[in-house]
């Protein structure tokens, strides 16, 4: 189990750029085109994207909208993504980490993607809260998660992040369901 996940996604993302292939893989931009579709919205004011990794979502959420705050715990992601998101002068990129640390002002959109297992159960509740107080009442939280397990994940896949995002935001307006990954969409 890691207790330090900022060192081990520092290390991580200073071995590799696109660690989990983002951009190289079928399946992983195959996720991604997904998650976008799902979206209720074509086009969003604000969105906040915790755990932003290295950017390959967070530039496709920018063409999408009008400003994009994008966090990560870890500095060498954060370099990544700063080259990719360089031509959206409207993405925010910070050293953040939730839950302990969260924006005080509402969004159109929170996007929830592939980070909540490798939190305990009480922080991914404490997200799931602070995405449900956060979003606007016109907006919508969008979760992506891989359905498998990792010896780096504190529960146990994405199906398990789900069920408990569902239990406190309460039943998605759309989901999808494949052999690698679980999406859902929430509105308040």
């Amino acid at each position: 189990m890691v207790t330090d996940l900022q060192a081990h996604f520092d290390l991580l993302f200073s071995a590799e750029e696109d660690p989990w292939n983002y951009r190289s893989s079928w399946p992983e931009r195959r996720r991604l085109d997904l998650l976008l579709a799902m979206l209720p919205q074509e086009h969003y004011d604000s969105i906040f994207e915790p755990a932003c990794a290295n950017g390959s979502l967070t530039a496709r959420l920018a063409a999408r909208s009008e400003r994009v705050v994008a966090w990560d715990g870890s500095l060498n992601a954060l370099a990544h993504a700063a080259r990719h998101v360089a031509p959206y002068s409207h993405v925010e990129l910070a050293n953040r980490s939730v839950p302990d640390d969260w924006p005080a002002t509402p969004f159109d959109l929170v996007v929830l993607s592939d980070f909540l297992y490798y939190l305990p159960e009480e922080k991914i509740i404490a997200v799931a809260n602070l995405a449900a107080h956060t979003v606007s009442s016109s907006g919508s939280i969008v979760a992506c998660h891989w359905r498998g397990a990792a010896h780096d994940f504190r529960v146990a896949g994405g199906d398990a992040v789900h069920a408990m995002l569902t239990d406190v935001i309460g039943p998605s307006l759309a989901g999808y369901v494949d052999d690698r990954h679980v999406i859902d969409v929430w509105t308040p």
